[in-house]
């Protein structure tokens, strides 16, 4: 990603920092997932950057961009992260968005689709739609140790390696040591009090229902999920979006990480 492609949109409750590659083309927006920053998706990027106009942004308290400016207990949900952006792409004038959402993403995504018109599809990437109405989260993700790791509020280096390598973000062939020191950065740079926050709001099942606002537009909606993810009970997805589910054999809790190649084709599918 180029600082000539990178801008700020004031939003009402701060600066909000975005990639922009500026072309003529339908769009594609990233969301990141808690703790993180848009550069981890910069092998997405490198790789659609003729095909799209691509979006990533960096969520308040993340990244390049602001920590929210006030109402910070609201600003730090899934609703106020989805508020920040739906004013964004209003603002913008954003038609026909296709949105690719990584775990906290992906449920921000969820939002989208309810409250922006202009979202064409979303691709949900280790994130499951539970119902804030059933009341079902423990059926839908396991509550292990792995999920306690990302609550912490401030985090040692090592730690936020350790973390973000349960996480499915680690160096490989594809990815170099570099690429991961740059989401490392991001993650020590994550504001911790929204941490705390953001965390608190999805176990307390804060905002717009999932699940039914999966169901009421499942045409518009593809989940992608690794086998090997240590959070995502793979039976409660199997069972209530099988149809609309894509299973990575050899991923963990990122499978645009894991598998970026293949993660193009449902991007190119238009």
């Amino acid at each position: 990603m180029h600082d000539n492609s990178c801008y700020l949109y004031s939003s009402r409750f701060g600066k909000m920092c975005y990639y922009d590659n500026k072309l003529e083309k339908d769009i594609l927006l990233f969301i990141h997932g808690l703790s993180v920053s848009k550069e981890v998706f910069y092998k997405q990027i490198e790789l659609l950057n003729n095909q799209y106009r691509i979006i990533a942004i960096d969520l308040l308290g993340h990244g390049a961009s602001e920590n929210a400016t006030h109402d910070h207990e609201y600003v730090y949900t899934v609703s106020g992260f989805s508020d920040v952006i739906t004013e964004f792409l209003t603002s913008i004038d954003a038609k026909d968005v296709t949105v690719y959402g990584w775990s906290m993403g992906g449920s921000i995504a969820i939002e989208l689709l309810e409250k922006y018109s202009g979202i064409k599809k979303i691709l949900i990437d280790s994130c499951t739609p539970v119902s804030y109405i059933q009341n079902n989260h423990r059926k839908a993700y396991f509550f292990n140790k792995v999920a306690r790791l990302i609550i912490k509020k401030f985090y040692t280096y090592d730690e936020a390696i350790d973390c973000l390598k349960k996480g499915g973000i680690v160096s490989t062939q594809i990815h170099s040591f570099q690429s991961v020191q740059r989401v490392i950065e991001a993650f020590l740079r994550a504001n911790g009090n929204m941490r705390e926050i953001s965390f608190a709001s999805l176990m307390e099942m804060k905002g717009l229902s999932p699940k039914e606002c999966v169901e009421k537009q499942r045409e518009k909606v593809k989940i992608l999920v690794g086998e090997k993810d240590p959070r995502i009970n793979l039976k409660y997805l199997k069972k209530h979006f099988s149809d609309i589910t894509e299973i990575f054999p050899n991923s963990g809790h990122a499978v645009f990480w894991d598998n970026p190649f293949s993660i193009i084709k449902f991007l190119l599918q238009k």
